[in-house]
């Protein structure tokens, strides 16, 4: 198992490191169903790459509900991130797919204490990477899209 893995901006590092790193790699074939004989197969592609973690988080070196709230943002915002291991290896880039947690120990009030975390990553293959980072720069760039344009008047820019 890896001792640090970075989802986003999301960094599972020491006590917070998944506890498993599942990967599952498949070959897609289409099924061609004839009157004699078996059923001929026909490959027809690599269906995205999964990753599945199980991480464990607890009130000892982390706050749970906080790293919870972080999983959750990052599914709510239906965007691809890379995922990298701290020895630098690249997986890929990825979408949180579907996010599972189980409360272990939590107080009366239901603050937790401790959670199990389960989470499926699919592969994400961006079919115009360029314009998708233009996209990006765009979104965040002062006077598009109402993002703190400045004024312009006669004379000048205020």
């Amino acid at each position: 198992m890896t001792d640090y893995l970075i989802l986003g901006g999301i960094g599972l590092a020491r006590l917070l490191s998944p506890g498993n790193l599942g990967e599952k790699k498949a070959a897609a074939f289409a099924a061609h169903d004839i009157v004699t004989g078996r059923t001929l197969l026909q490959f027809t592609g690599f269906p995205c790459d999964e990753l599945s973690l199980k991480c464990h988080f607890h009130a000892d070196f982390c706050v749970p509900e906080e790293v919870w709230g972080r999983l959750l943002d990052l599914l709510s915002k239906h965007r691809s991130f890379p995922v990298t291991t701290g020895a630098g290896r690249m997986l890929g880039t990825y979408v949180l797919t579907d996010l599972e947690q189980e409360t272990t120990w939590s107080a009366a009030d239901g603050t937790m204490y401790a959670i199990d975390c389960t989470l499926g990553l699919k592969q994400y293959e961006d079919a115009n990477p360029l314009l998708s980072a233009v996209a990006e720069q765009a979104a965040g760039a002062p006077g598009l899209a109402g993002n703190g344009a400045a004024t312009v008047r006669k004379g000048g820019r205020t």
